[in-house]
Parts: structure tokens; C-alpha cells; sequence
């Protein structure tokens, strides 16, 4: 296996051109953005409730529902979590985005619970891929360079969100990030699996 990570092709940072890894943390962090700054105007806006500690409610459980998604599920293979996390998390984020329409605490709540467990388990296999795919000798590098892009994606979406929302409703904003949120999430997970088909296959052949 290492003999084959070292003969493949690797990028600038000592990974195999595999952008599938880093974009699935790249999507956990924009979709906890997104909710972190989405989450007070809806129960504020929408619901009516001025509660600081309700206002708090939403990510607090969607960061735990995605810490539990990981610690239940954490031991599959990260082909088999990036494929439940990939229908888990589009589940979520539309959800949200019909809570919006049909805004009621409890479904918002619940919608981003689902989310967030599915970008979680979205998160852990990224990692692994990320992790797997490196060059052995330059895996830290590469992780490190994971986590920076997956923070990066954490606080720009949310501006990008807050602007977007000057100019058009908060319902159609919404509805285009989950839409574009979902389609990348599962685009990064097939790009991640047919790369590590062709890394096993190089393997098995040499």
C-alpha cells in the first residue's frame, strides 16, 4: 500500500488529486455556518421567540447530534459513512429549508439535528480519505491543510448568507444553499470513492 502511495500521482501538498476528502469537511463547516447565523433570524424572525438560550438551541444540537452521528457510526468504513452521511445530510437541509416555509420550533430543530449528523458523519470520512490518500510521509500536512479549508468554509458562507439575505428572501436563500450544499456533498463523496477504487486497484496490481 505505501509503495502505491508513494508511486501515485500527488499534489502540491503530497495528496493524490483528491479534492473529494477535503470537500466533504469544506461542506460540514459552510452547512454549520449557514445554520449558526441562520438559526437566530429564523426563531427570532419566524418564530418569535427572543430567548438568547432558544436563539443558542439550534447549533448547540446540531454540533451534538453531529458529534453523536460520529461516535455511533464512527466505526464503519468511511466508504459506508460517507454514503449514509451523503443521504443524511440532504435529508437535513431540506428540512430546514421547509421549516422555513412551515416554521414551527420543533421541526427546525429537529431539521437541524438530521443535518448535522449527517455532515458529521460527512466530516469523519473526509478525514479518513484525506488521511488515506496521502503520501504516508506528508499526512499531517495534509490534514492540517483539511482542517483549514473546512474553517474557511465555516465562516464565509455565513457572511455570504448575510448579504444574500439583504436582497432576497430568506426562504429562497436558503433553498439555494441546500441545493448547492447537497450536489456538491455528493459530488465530493463519488469523487472520493472512485479514488479510492483506482488508489485499490493500483495497489492490487502492484
Amino acid at each position: 500500500m505505501q509503495g502505491a502511495a508513494h508511486d501515485s500521482p500527488a499534489g502540491p501538498y503530497g495528496v493524490e488529486r483528491s479534492p473529494g476528502g477535503v470537500e466533504s469537511g469544506q461542506r460540514l463547516k459552510k452547512q454549520r455556518g449557514v445554520i449558526s447565523a441562520l438559526g437566530a433570524i429564523v426563531i427570532r424572525t419566524r418564530l418569535g421567540i427572543d430567548s438568547h438560550i432558544i436563539g443558542g438551541l439550534a447549533p448547540t444540537l446540531m454540533f451534538a447530534a453531529s458529534a453523536l452521528g460520529q461516535l455511533a457510526l464512527g466505526a464503519l468504513p468511511s466508504r459506508r459513512l460517507a454514503a449514509t452521511g451523503a443521504v443524511v445530510f440532504p435529508l437535513g437541509l431540506g428540512l430546514v429549508a421547509l421549516s422555513l416555509y412551515f416554521p414551527t420550533l420543533p421541526l427546525f430543530l429537529v431539521a437541524v439535528s438530521v443535518a448535522g449528523a449527517g455532515a458529521g458523519l460527512l466530516f469523519k470520512s473526509g478525514i479518513g480519505w484525506a488521511g488515506a490518500l496521502a503520501v504516508p510521509a506528508s499526512r499531517a500536512g495534509v490534514l492540517a491543510v483539511f482542517f483549514t479549508i473546512a474553517y474557511l468554509g465555516m465562516g464565509l458562507p455565513a457572511i455570504l448568507l448575510s448579504v444574500i439575505i439583504r436582497h432576497t428572501s430568506v426562504e429562497a436563500t436558503m433553498t439555494r444553499f441546500a441545493v448547492a450544499l447537497s450536489a456538491g456533498a455528493v459530488a465530493a463523496v463519488r469523487v472520493a470513492m472512485r479514488l479510492t477504487e483506482q488508489r485499490l486497484g493500483s495497489a492490487c496490481q502492484g
